[in-house]
């Protein structure tokens, strides 16, 4: 809870205010026209009483807060800062995962064009989703036939142009054999395409054809003329769909319980060139709230932004968020809630996809709930428990030789994760790589909180490792008089499963439900444990940058821990990002970045990896 003495001296001005939690990471964030009234609304008596508000003032230890000029730039520093951090509380599009994308990254001298199954936060383009799987493998083979980029995935220390090259596939980037300004023709040529900008492709290639024709570069003529044959079949073949319609992009939404589902329709040129599905923890917001969120984190990350979105109810703070899009797109966006024609009928299109797509999701999930069931069942007769374990508590470990060692616990109830449960833990040792010790203190620290009274106890912890693991889980329960919790490990190698009481590891079928649980309990855990890992360590480095800095002292450092969290995410911002926090200001950003860019160049002089 944030103290009395604090919020009395918030600001009346406009802003984006940051509440975070006792680890002080950023857990929401929010924009305000007025800091001191916003931020004194969720302490009074009268606050909001949904529960993912009651949630998150459950978790607020600390704020920040940022003063803008205007209520405009408050959005646009809200959805940066959103965008960046992925607040727990902010509600965030999550990408369909069933659905793969084309992705380009662009900022690259020599790009390549593969396939992704989530859309990154990462500057790159994104082209999809596809459905089925088998239209994306013929666009992917369309795109390669007719706009030959580098297909391999290193350029360097190639000692002679691959088979690729040999066939016209390929301009040998690595080879020095196409200029950077040559092969970023062909990328927005490729760009057109996979964005259905064929009338606009086509006129380009003609200018081009011609140029060369004139030149008496006749090889490369008849090349730019088959090309151009290849796109208008493709164009020919993808009828337009809405032939009257200008270039706009329809939000559809579904929503069922806590969730909803998002699918926004791209239409460029009259032709229908791209579906995009999401999913929303949308929890108690009403319809009008969720739109704004969703269109702030969908657009904050692109240049692609059409004069016309469509929507199926007004979203909050409309005006505002026409001005935002305007200022990011260059010119005026409208937000429109059409009822009849053929606007309407695009909308009612989305809409559709986003229902179906809810529904299959919520019956995927009923499955998923009923195998979860049986499995437990067989947990609880192939390791002898008193009952099927509907608490089951993972444990990982990660390290890198004894430094920023890190725990983590993650608990599923009934088969399914349980995030709200996850905990993370700084292990107090150090230097040393004791994965023994390290699981003792990580269960003792856990478990003390029971033996102190808290009664929400799992009915399996299950550990990472074999003997060794449970052992040394086993002897921290016993000292904390909590023999009777059942351990169980699930060694890697062979994925046997291990218990203290028996002399030999249990071995399961490999389709085994109960044995498919557990791997799920471990990969989660693993996973979880290895992202915090990497965040710790990147904050010791970053930390480790800013110390010979002129200027960064203790305050400031701590603020550019707390707002960029990493040295890579710090080197990846603008010099209008870091002068954004608070102490810094533009003169010192500048001297930040020249000292930033100087150590990453020594770093490449020296071969450091």
């Amino acid at each position: 809870m944030i103290a009395e003495e604090r919020l009395s001296v918030l600001p009346d001005n406009p802003g984006v205010y940051l509440f975070k939690d006792a680890a002080g990471d950023i857990i929401y964030v929010g924009k305000a026209a007025s800091l001191r009234h916003r931020v004194r609304s969720y302490f009074q008596a009268s606050r909001p009483t949904d529960a993912k508000t009651q949630a998150l003032l459950e978790h607020v230890a600390d704020l920040d807060y940022i003063i803008t000029d205007n209520e405009l730039e408050a959005i646009i520093l809200e959805a940066t800062l959103a965008r960046r951090h992925q607040p727990r509380y902010n509600i965030l599009l999550k990408d369909d995962k069933h659905l793969p994308y084309l992705r380009l990254d662009a900022g690259e001298d020599f790009p390549r064009l593969t396939v992704a199954r989530r859309v990154e936060a990462d500057g790159a383009r994104y082209f999809g989703p596809y459905h089925p799987a088998s239209a994306l493998r013929e666009t992917l083979r369309l795109a390669r036939a007719l706009f030959p980029l580098r297909s391999c995935a290193k350029l360097e220390g190639r000692p002679r142009a691959c088979l690729n090259h040999h066939i016209g596939r390929c301009p040998a980037p690595c080879q020095g054999l196409v200029t950077p300004e040559a092969y970023g023709a062909m990328v927005r040529d490729l760009i057109a395409f996979l964005d259905g900008r064929y009338a606009q492709l086509i006129r380009g290639l003609e200018g081009k054809m011609a140029a060369a024709a004139e030149g008496l570069a006749f090889e490369e003529a008849a090349r730019l003329r088959d090309r151009i044959g290849a796109v208008r079949s493709v164009a020919e073949r993808q009828k337009a769909a809405f032939p009257g319609l200008e270039d706009m992009d329809a939000v559809g939404m579904a929503r069922a319980g806590e969730e909803a589902e998002l699918q926004v329709f791209s239409v460029r040129g009259g032709k229908l060139v791209g579906r995009e599905a999401y999913v929303v923890a949308a929890g108690g917001a009403a319809n009008g709230d969720l739109l704004r969120a969703a269109l702030l984190a969908f657009y904050a990350g692109r240049d692609d932004i059409p004069a016309t979105v469509l929507l199926p109810a007004a979203a909050a703070e409309g005006r505002l968020l026409e001005a935002w899009l305007r200022a990011r797109r260059g010119k005026r966006v409208r937000l429109v809630e059409p009822h009849r024609g053929e606007r309407a009928q695009l909308l009612k299109l989305a809409q559709a996809n986003a229902v179906q797509r809810l529904e299959e999701r919520r019956n995927e999930a009923m499955r998923a709930e009923a195998i979860g069931r049986t499995a437990l069942f067989q947990l609880q007769h192939v390791l002898g428990l008193e009952a099927p374990p509907e608490r089951i508590e993972g444990y990982d470990v990660s390290d890198l030789g004894g430094t920023d060692a890190v725990a983590v616990l993650v608990a599923f109830r009934q088969g399914l994760p349980d995030r709200t449960a996850y905990r993370r833990f700084k292990l107090r040792r150090s230097g040393t790589a004791d994965d023994f010790a390290a699981m003792a203190e990580v269960i003792s620290r856990r478990f003390r909180r029971v033996a102190a009274g808290e009664r929400d106890l799992p009915e399996l912890v299950l550990v990472d490792g074999g003997k060794g693991q449970v052992g040394a889980a086993v002897a921290a329960l016993a000292g904390l008089g909590l023999a009777g919790i059942p351990v169980a490990g699930l060694a890697k190698a062979a994925e046997h499963v291990f218990m203290a009481d028996t002399p030999h590891p249990i071995v399961l079928p490999r389709n085994s439900e109960a044995l498919q649980l557990l791997q799920r309990v471990r990969d989660e855990a693993h996973r979880f444990a290895v992202t915090y890992h990497r965040r710790v360590r990147g904050k010791r480095a970053l930390r480790s940058s800013l110390d010979d800095i002129p200027g960064v002292g203790p305050a400031r450092r701590t603020a550019l821990l707390r707002r960029f969290g990493s040295l890579a995410a710090l080197r990846r911002a603008s010099a209008e990002d870091i002068a954004a926090v608070p102490g810094i200001g533009g003169k010192l950003a500048a001297t930040i970045l020249a000292h930033l860019t100087a150590k990453e160049s020594d770093r490449h002089v020296n071969g450091d990896s």
